[in-house]
């Protein structure tokens, strides 16, 4: 009965030891494996980044439907706008409207001009020091879109500046081979 006892406890501690030895094995044999696939994941990515990688590839890049020179003829009016739109003085509040009318369609002119605007007390002169555009997501095919970020000073009613940053989002639409800015956001959240 004792041997009986030894035979099976060995039985079962062979049993153990050869799962335990066969799981070891087959855990490498899956990091092999996926460390394969992932060698072979990058090189596609690779050789595919480097083969196929063109515009066509997002569709809400602009430079699918616009060509370089609209986009850069429309990125040089919503810079001219933005940099008219934004230089504000609270003893003229309208000036800035009329300064960017060149650059705006005849309806966002006339939304703009029933807007009072007076400033604030920390800004009632608001001045443009550094723009940097930036191209947004945009899949139309009607119109272009900016984000012109805006590094300037404000200056408050009682003589103080301090630095400041506005980020404009400019939609422009262009009309008769000319672009015009058709809205206009600021500091909206995504």
């Amino acid at each position: 009965m004792k041997n009986m006892v030894i035979k099976t406890v060995m039985l079962i501690i062979g049993f153990i030891l050869i799962i335990g030895i066969w799981s070891v094995l087959q855990g490498e044999d899956d990091k092999k494996e996926s460390t394969d696939k992932s060698v072979s994941v990058s090189k596609d990515t690779k050789n595919k980044s480097e083969t196929t990688a063109t515009k066509d590839d997002n569709p809400y890049d602009q430079e699918n439907n616009f060509t370089q020179a609209d986009l850069d003829s429309s990125k040089q009016v919503a810079e001219d706008f933005v940099r008219a739109y934004h230089s504000f003085n609270a003893e003229n509040p309208q000036e800035n409207i009329e300064n960017s009318k060149p650059y705006m369609t005849e309806k966002l002119y006339e939304e703009q001009k029933q807007l009072e605007s007076r400033g604030t007390l920390s800004r009632s002169l608001l001045t443009v020091n550094e723009l940097t555009v930036t191209p947004v997501s945009n899949g139309s095919k009607e119109h272009v879109e900016w984000n012109v970020i805006v590094q300037g000073e404000a200056k408050s009613v009682d003589g103080t500046t301090e630095p400041i940053e506005d980020w404009y989002l400019v939609k422009l639409k262009q009309f008769d081979q000319e672009w015009k800015v058709e809205d206009v956001k600021v500091n909206a959240p995504n």
